[in-house]
């Protein structure tokens, strides 16, 4: 619920920003992305090789490849759409969190500061065309974004809800939200009554606190469900309370909570890439002394990044186009090398099992090494590494012979002699599936003529399921 608090504040600040100083031209663009580069990126790019290197230290082989990729994701700030795609994937779904996966949500809002200004401009043009004000003709539009992109959301996330939660079309209303506020103060002079500030706000707290204390992880979402923090950050912000006797503020203003909201960026960074980390390093899931240690450590990474490089950062006064080169330069560069380092470390793997599976004849392997007339060597090295075993699936996958949501066609695979005699049908999802090669070396082996009906998140049953959205 955090991150749809976080994309109403951010839309309504960038655009009320936007609103003040509108971009008129290409400098003023550069200038405006120049300000959001110094002000996120250095403090992300310093997470990014943190963890990198901490993953190369304790994280097991296994890790590596998918968090180098994932990496190369976030520093290309498309973090959101390669989690989306692995989503989508039946046997990637279920796949270990990585130390970088909380950048999906960085990513969308870098996605929406590279748009935004550019639709304000476009906006700002229809309105001299229209001699109305930019905040009137952007209102429209706004609105008009946050119904469609609220709409996809909705669609999405009953039909594809793995992806819908990381794309930026289900998620764009969110900000829109708080764009939509700061249009809407922009135009119009009406303010929300004195007396109704303070209930206002506390209504807004509640409808945040409430969904997040309510809703679980089983809660489909974005969808609707996103709606309830949506609103009530939305609320928090129109009730625009000042300091007096019940309001939010005076917890707000409370010195302990401002410092939290200052580091709170790079509070954001740290925190993730350590409690994804830190099994590693205790051996087990963390007890409350390493979860208190989790704690602290993320905090005072973020008290020293915060001043050393944040403000470092933001503070420098170059040029604006050469801060956009370099950052750009820097980004594709580091994508690049995750990109490649993870493929290299990809192929080695491959070639691994590529020998494995060579080696599969030899006498001393496996079943083989039993054999009364077999002399092995007990020194016999091991020949796959764990990080192998993600490559490790039945031929079903090699051949596509998978069926995959929304299953619109039936997909099948022969094996076998096609005119047999006895003929096998293998049904069911991916654990059938992980029956195919010994079921394919028998169908080789004894003529049968072996068909698949295999399909991901489908598995047999001898009951008959009835959906409520099925159509009769």
């Amino acid at each position: 619920m955090g991150v749809d608090v976080f994309f109403v504040i951010s839309g309504f600040l960038i655009t009320s920003h936007l609103l003040r100083r509108p971009p008129r031209s290409a400098s003023d663009l550069a200038t405006f992305w120049a300000r959001r580069v110094r002000r996120l990126l250095p403090a992300s790019y310093l997470v990014l090789a943190a963890t990198v290197l901490a993953t190369v230290l304790v994280a097991p082989e296994t890790a590596l490849v998918p968090t180098l990729r994932e990496v190369g994701a976030a520093a290309l700030y498309v973090e959101n759409w390669s989690l989306a795609a692995q989503s989508v994937d039946y046997l990637g779904a279920e796949s270990a969190a990585t130390p970088v996966q909380h950048f999906w949500s960085l990513s969308v809002e870098e996605q929406f500061y590279l748009l935004w200004p550019l639709a304000l401009l476009v906006a700002a043009w229809v309105a001299t065309k229209r001699r109305s004000t930019l905040a009137s003709t952007a209102h429209v539009a706004i609105l008009a974004l946050v119904g469609a992109s609220f709409v996809w959301s909705v669609v999405a996330t009953a039909t594809s809800p793995a992806s819908a939660y990381f794309i930026t079309p289900t998620r764009i209303w969110e900000l829109g939200a708080g764009a939509a506020l700061a249009t809407l103060a922009a135009t119009s002079a009406w303010r929300l009554h004195p007396a109704l500030r303070v209930p206002t706000a506390w209504t807004g707290i509640a409808l945040i606190v409430g969904s997040a204390v309510v809703m679980s992880g089983s809660t489909p979402f974005p969808g609707w469900a996103a709606g309830v923090p949506v609103v009530g950050a939305a609320l928090v912000i129109l009730a625009d309370v000042t300091r007096g006797r019940g309001s939010p503020r005076l917890v707000g203003d409370l010195r302990p909570v401002q410092w939290v909201g200052d580091i709170s960026y790079s509070l954001y960074l740290w925190h993730w890439p350590i409690v994804v980390l830190a099994p590693f390093v205790v051996a087990g899931n963390p007890d409350l002394l390493d979860r208190i240690a989790i704690l602290t450590l993320s905090v005072v990474l973020a008290a020293v990044t915060k001043p050393h490089v944040e403000d470092r950062f933001r503070r420098h006064r170059g040029r604006a186009r050469t801060t956009l080169f370099v950052t750009m330069g820097v980004s594709v560069a580091v994508g690049v090398a995750c990109f490649f380092a993870a493929s290299t470390l990809q192929d080695r793997s491959d070639a691994r099992l590529d020998a494995a599976e060579e080696s599969l004849d030899q006498p001393c392997i496996g079943a083989a090494a039993l054999d009364e007339g077999v002399d092995c060597p007990a020194d016999v090295p091991l020949i796959l590494s764990p990080a192998d075993a993600a490559a490790d699936k039945p031929s079903a996958y090699e051949d596509d012979c998978w069926e995959s949501p929304p299953f619109e066609e039936t997909t099948t695979c022969a094996y076998g002699d096609v005119d047999g005699d006895v003929r096998v049908a293998l049904i069911g999802n991916s654990h059938a599936g992980g029956l195919l090669p010994s079921l394919q070396e028998l169908a080789e082996k004894n003529a049968w003529s072996l068909t698949t009906y295999v399909a991901s998140q489908c598995p047999t049953s001898d009951a008959l399921w009835e959906f409520e959205s099925a159509e009769a």
